[in-house]
């Protein structure tokens, strides 16, 4: 594995650290993190040096690509660098893509028209439009989707300037089903989310499995609020019986949906809801020695990144009637390798219901 410092531009390496070099081109104890939404986090590593030298490489905003040959296992720059006596030693503090774009008190509102704006065209038209991040954003159009939700006619979105645009991607991205990283002040990745396992793991290749349940995100009785003339409440209640059955009671959850609706599309939308509710939300969280792909080749650690999708092949069985399979494949929200232990911590996401978040934008934007 090694470690690339590059100048702060990205445009010139300045040393190349190795696990296994003399000093002063030597890492130790090197650990980096991902999270979803957002991409590469934080990263730390050691460099055993004489303290008493002037480096280049160790500067703050000095670029740092992580990997081995031709993969990339982590990208950010160095934040903060502390030099430590006894022995000497450089701590490298360093972070990966961050939130905050629109510090030039620039705006950043977007308003749909003829339902023809998607998340894509907001990158493209307020991001790229930027005149102050335009000449730091390293991918090209070409490279962002297109294929994403149509935001209705007059949908407006605001942002007020010195606000940040990974509030602003993560507001728009309620309709979409994307994963999506910034760095510094530059959109790095824009790309739809796997739609089948990526990673496999095995139980036997685990420690801290955990597996557990969150009754918050379960019911079976879904009683739905809402309004036909804007003046009348009405309700409408659906069950799932199967459900009730097989757990041996009644969990109710109410369903409010803003505006106008008929009774009949409030019954198909509690519907939606019951079928995304009715199954008991599981999921493990574990930390593993080992992952394969989906032909059973084992590939390094710090491959995984956030927002992929995992599967422990030979998962336990549970007390949980329904939703075992949640337990065996879940996306990963934040996976953390440590590389002195060889080890990768995997955090699942927690279910999000789609109808709620839908609900939230019709209550926001009023369609």
């Amino acid at each position: 594995m090694h470690i690339l410092i590059s100048n702060r531009a990205g445009t010139s390496e300045i040393s190349r650290l190795l696990e296994n070099e003399s000093a002063p081109f030597r890492f130790t104890d090197l650990s980096f993190e991902s999270v979803i939404p957002g991409g590469w986090t934080v990263a730390s590593f050691k460099v055993p040096r004489p303290i008493r030298v002037w480096y280049d490489d160790m500067q703050t905003f000095n670029r740092i690509v992580i990997g081995e040959g031709p993969f990339v296992f982590w990208e950010g720059y160095i934040d903060k660098v502390d030099r430590g006596i006894n022995p000497d030693v450089f701590n490298v503090g360093c972070l990966g893509w961050s939130s905050i774009f629109n510090q030039q008190g620039t705006t950043a509102d977007i308003t749909v028209v003829a339902a023809t704006d998607h998340m894509s065209e907001f990158i493209i038209n307020v991001l790229l439009a930027d005149a102050n991040i335009t000449s730091l954003i390293s991918n090209s159009t070409a490279n962002i989707g297109t294929t994403d939700y149509d935001y209705p006619d007059n949908t407006r979105f605001e942002f007020s300037p010195y606000t940040t645009y990974f509030d602003a991607l993560d507001k728009l991205n309620s309709g979409n089903n994307w994963q999506w990283g910034v760095w510094k002040d530059r959109v790095m990745s824009f790309n739809a989310k796997p739609t089948t396992p990526t990673w496999l793991a095995k139980t036997s290749d685990c420690s801290d499995l955990k597996i557990g349940g969150n009754p918050a995100n379960y019911a079976n009785r879904i009683i739905c609020s809402y309004t036909q003339d804007s003046v009348h409440q009405q309700s409408v209640t659906v069950n799932d019986t199967t459900s009730q059955t097989d757990y041996g009671r009644i969990v109710g959850k109410t369903l409010t949906i803003p505006g106008r609706i008929t009774t009949a599309g409030a019954t198909a939308m509690a519907n939606v809801y019951l079928t995304e509710m009715a199954t008991l939300k599981v999921s493990a969280e574990f930390t593993t020695s080992k992952i394969y792909d989906i032909y059973g080749t084992e590939h390094h650690l710090g491959e995984v990144k956030a927002g992929e999708v995992v599967r422990i092949t030979d998962w336990l069985p549970t007390e949980e009637i329904s939703g075992v399979d949640n337990i065996a494949t879940f996306e990963i929200k934040s996976p953390k390798y440590d590389h002195n232990s060889s080890s990768l911590a995997i955090t699942p996401t927690e279910f999000v219901s789609q109808v709620e978040v839908s609900m939230a934008r019709i209550e926001a934007t009023g369609y």
